[in-house]
Formats: structure tokens, C-alpha cells, sequence
């Protein structure tokens, strides 16, 4: 199957984690970053690692356009083709099919390196020394990381249980691929339907807006548009395995504060000193305060 990161970034999306649906973590986020622009020169140049569709380079360039940010990312990222409005992000240069763990630039060839949930998607112990590596002395290394306790993590397992269980094997999906050969009625995959909704644990985000494709597929079914319905079957199919394994991906990687403690030792033993290094909280101080992430920010001796 294709990349799950590739899927999703080809989709037009733009940030790859929201803690709530609230503004308040993209407040957090938002600032964050901004911090970190009005503290470079102008014209300075930024390494963003696992860049997706350029979050980090849109928020540091609507502080300072002059600012020259590099996106790079394992996954094939192409956004100024698949986003619907670019914004700041023209004068960007951005590169997909780049490894993180190995970066085809000279040493020393940025004033600083940022990564969104991205960097502890790879393996740190190779991730960080390259990162550090391509930043001058004297420059900036921020990161924003998931936290195993965050508002973006722990709601990742439900949802990932919630598509395991509409792409089991004898469930809804597997139902209606049946029912698209012409190898069940339409009666028998209604029932597999109610059968999942009486199960629980279902959202109108996720099961929801699947059931509104089954819809859509039987509709073509009955008009006899059996390609249409084939295509559209193969595609939800797709796309909902992409996000299953997207968010099995965003999991494994969460770090806890162990873990944390351990890459702050690995970022120091590379030659950061760090400056931050804790939870990035929405809220900070009041008494709905959640977890977006781990921030971390350092510089190079």
C-alpha cells in the first residue's frame, strides 16, 4: 500500500495533529513558532524536517517573509500542487523522498532546524546528529513532539480502534466490497450496518462520514454505475487503512518523559544546550489545561 504520510499530505491537509477542536492548542502552536521567528535576523535560513505540507514554514514566514525556509520530508510531499490556497508558502522550497536520517546538506548550512510532530517519527539516535549537523554554531534547534499524555495522542487510540473495527475482516467495509461484487444484497449489508452502530464507540468523525460513502456507493450501485461504485468502494478502503496506520505510526512515536529525558541527553551529548525543554500546554495556567506536546528548544555551542 502506498505510504500512509504520502495519502495524507496528497490530500490538501494541512497540519497533521489537532489536540482539541477548540483554537486554542493552533493558539499554542502558533506562538510557539513565533517565538522562534522574531528571534532570527532577517534572511535567515530554517531547516523544517518532516515538513508535511509546511505548517512550521507558513507560521515562521507570517512572521517574517524574508525569512529562507527549506521543508523537507520522507513522504511525497508536493504543496504547492495539493494545497487549495498557499499563502506564505511560495517563496518556500520544499523536498520530498528526504530521510531525515540522512540530509543532502552541507554542515552547517542553516541558522536553525525545526521539526512539528515529525522528527520522532525516525530513529533520534541518527535524526539528531544529522539535525545538528546542518545548523551553524550558534544557531537554534526547536521541536515540538508528541507526548505520550497529550490531547493528540490519547484520542488517536479510540480512533484507531474505531477504523480496526469498520476494516475487520467480516465487517462493514469487507460487507460492501461483497455487496459491490454483486455477492450480497443490499438487505444483508444494512444489516452488517446496524450490527456496527449497536456495537458502540461510534463517532459521526469517523464512522459517520464512512456510512455517508456507503450511502454514496449504493446510490451507485442502484443507478447501475457498478465502476463508479467500484471506485469509490476502493478508494474509502484506501484511505481509511492510510489513517489506521497513520495514527499507529503517531503512537509509536509519542514519547514519554523518560523518553524525553533520554533525547535531551542525546540532543546535549550532539552539542545543543538546551534552553527548554518541558510540556507545551494550551490553556497554561487555567483550569482546563491540556497537553499539546513536548517542546524543546536549544542551541549549538
Amino acid at each position: 500500500m502506498q505510504d500512509p504520510w504520502t495519502i495524507y499530505w496528497q490530500s490538501g491537509c494541512l497540519d497533521s495533529c489537532v489536540a482539541t477542536q477548540s483554537s486554542q492548542d493552533a493558539v499554542a502552536i502558533e506562538a510557539f513558532w513565533q517565538g522562534l521567528a522574531t528571534q532570527l535576523e532577517s534572511g535567515s535560513r530554517i531547516l523544517d524536517l518532516a515538513t508535511g505540507n509546511g505548517t512550521v514554514p507558513a507560521a515562521l514566514l507570517r512572521v517574517d517573509n524574508t525569512l529562507r525556509v527549506t521543508g523537507v520530508d520522507k513522504a511525497k510531499i508536493e504543496p504547492l500542487r495539493f494545497l487549495s490556497e498557499r499563502g506564505e508558502l511560495a517563496s518556500a522550497d520544499f523536498h520530498g523522498n528526504v530521510d531525515v536520517c540522512s540530509l543532502p546538506f552541507d554542515d552547517a548550512e542553516f541558522d536553525a532546524v525545526t521539526s512539528q510532530f515529525g522528527i520522532e517519527y525516525a530513529s533520534l539516535p541518527k535524526a539528531v546528529p544529522e539535525a545538528v549537523r546542518v545548523v551553524r554554531r550558534g544557531g537554534k534547534l526547536q521541536l515540538l513532539m508528541h507526548h505520550a499524555d497529550s490531547e493528540v495522542v490519547k484520542p488517536a487510540r479510540a480512533k484507531r480502534r474505531e477504523m480496526g473495527s469498520l476494516l475487520a475482516e467480516g465487517g462493514v467495509l469487507q460487507k460492501l466490497k461483497a455487496y459491490v461484487a454483486g455477492q450480497l444484497t443490499e438487505d444483508e449489508l444494512e444489516s452488517s450496518g446496524q450490527a456496527h452502530f449497536a456495537s458502540g464507540g461510534r463517532s459521526s468523525q469517523i464512522t459517520g462520514q464512512i456510512f455517508e460513502g456507503v450511502y454514496r456507493i449504493i446510490s451507485s450501485v442502484n443507478s447501475g454505475d457498478i465502476r463508479a461504485a467500484r471506485e469509490l468502494c476502493d478508494v474509502m478502503l484506501l484511505r481509511l487503512s492510510a489513517d489506521r496506520d497513520r495514527l499507529g505510526q503517531l503512537e509509536d512515536a509519542a514519547l514519554s518523559q523518560s523518553q524525553m529525558d533520554s533525547l535531551v541527553s542525546l540532543l546535549e551529548t550532539a552539542g545543543i544546550r538546551t534552553v527548554t525543554a518541558r510540556a507545551l500546554c494550551a490553556n497554561e495556567g487555567a483550569g482546563d489545561e491540556f497537553i499539546i506536546g513536548w517542546q524543546y528548544r536549544g542551541e549549538k555551542d
